[in-house]
């Protein structure tokens, strides 16, 4: 995507922001763009292909990442009719692009431990069944898809079915997760930071 005047992602930036230029970022996919305000301060503006994905990952900056303060971009402002986030840019460097086994990828993983845990411990809820329930309905529906391409015999879908129920019945501790935790979605600068919140759910922990 080329970002036009037109560009619903411009078009919210100019509206909040007032005149900004396009940053060259070749790392960011094409439905997100580095902007620069005219003092200097740099934004990202995303927007969602999915209805679904623009309202978690906008839920997700309501709820949640207000517990990674310091780790996480800021929500500056949205327009839900085209899906559209503007938010703040976090500085530094991609965990993904250091060199296996060097300092600063051991620092990286060190820095996303203590971020994850500190968000798991502001989310976590106590031992229950709603989660083991909603996660044997996610089961089920994987088992049947498995199901559906011919993957499976009737003893595997059996005891994958048996397992489901067991789980149905489960009681155990949840917290949000990211479901995307990984290199490609960290920033070690300054400050450790986190981004792409689109996918986060809750889960169990322990």
């Amino acid at each position: 995507m080329i970002a036009t005047s037109r560009d619903p992602r411009i078009q919210l930036a100019h509206l909040l922001l007032g005149t900004v230029d396009v940053a060259a970022d070749p790392a960011l996919p094409p439905r997100v763009v580095r902007l620069v305000a005219g003092d200097g301060r740099q934004f990202i503006a995303k927007q969602h292909a999915e209805r679904d994905r623009y309202a978690g990952e906008l839920h997700a900056y309501g709820a949640w990442v207000t517990h990674l303060t310091g780790h996480a971009p800021g929500l500056v402002g949205r327009d839900d009719a085209t899906h559209t986030l503007l938010l703040t840019a976090l500085a530094g460097d991609r965990a993904d692009t250091f060199a296996p086994g060097s300092p600063e990828e051991e620092l990286a993983h060190h820095e996303a431990g203590h971020a994850l845990g500190k968000l798991h411990r502001a989310t976590a809820m106590p031992q229950g069944g709603a989660v083991g329930a909603s996660l044997a309905e996610r089961f089920q529906g994987w088992i049947d898809r498995a199901v559906r391409a011919d993957l499976l015999d009737a003893a595997e879908e059996n005891l994958l079915k048996r397992h489901a129920v067991i789980l149905g019945t489960s009681h155990m501790d949840s917290a949000i997760c990211h479901l995307d935790y990984q290199p490609r979605n960290w920033l070690l600068g300054d400050t450790f930071g986190i981004y792409d919140f689109e996918h986060r759910d809750c889960c169990m922990i322990g």
